[in-house]
């Protein structure tokens, strides 16, 4: 008896001090778009079957956060069960329009995962996405990178943003994060 009474204690204990996940309502930033990307395709993600995006903005000549941040990605799904794998797509969009065509960022990120869609929209578009989403976009002064924000914005079924991932964040904290969106909790 007093090893059972020992053994609820510590499940409570540690069930209690586990951190949960609160989304809290949805973040003013990001959320659906309708644009032609540079091949004249529309973009809509509300077209997306998925009950999670999870959107990223990038360039295929980033040297280290975009090629980290979608292996993370991709560690991520490996966390999954194997039905909630198909429950989120990575929609990546790039931040270089001038050397970023739309078959090199599609190739790109499929590359690093299957269930991806990778962009390139006119510039002015490119500027209208990143003012929406609220990422920070720079041309360093030598003009062969892009400083750009990291946060990975991961949108619900109603294409509102949830919550932003940080690349410090752990590869299962991502996939909680995608779990819990894609549940039919939300």
């Amino acid at each position: 008896m007093k090893g059972a009474l020992s053994l609820v204690i510590l499940i409570s204990v540690v069930t209690y001090c586990q951190p949960k996940l609160d989304l809290g309502a949805p973040l003013p930033i990001g959320g659906d778009f309708s644009y032609p990307d540079k091949s004249g395709k529309m973009v809509s993600l509300k077209d997306f079957s998925e009950p999670v995006l999870l959107v990223f903005f990038g360039y295929t000549q980033c040297p280290d956060f975009c090629p980290n941040m979608l292996s993370k990605i991709k560690l991520a799904q490996s966390h999954l069960p194997s039905e909630t794998k198909k429950s989120f797509r990575t929609i990546f969009i790039s931040i270089d329009p001038v050397r970023d065509g739309s078959d090199v960022v599609q190739k790109y990120v499929e590359f690093y995962l299957d269930s991806s869609n990778g962009y390139s929209f006119p510039s002015e578009i490119t500027a209208k996405l990143v003012k929406q989403y609220a990422a920070y976009v720079a041309e360093t002064k030598d003009g062969s990178t892009i400083d750009h924000s990291t946060y990975v914005y991961v949108l619900d079924k109603n294409r509102k943003t949830r919550v932003l991932l940080k690349s410090t964040d752990t590869a299962e904290h991502f996939a909680d994060t995608i779990k819990l969106l894609s549940s039919d909790s939300i």
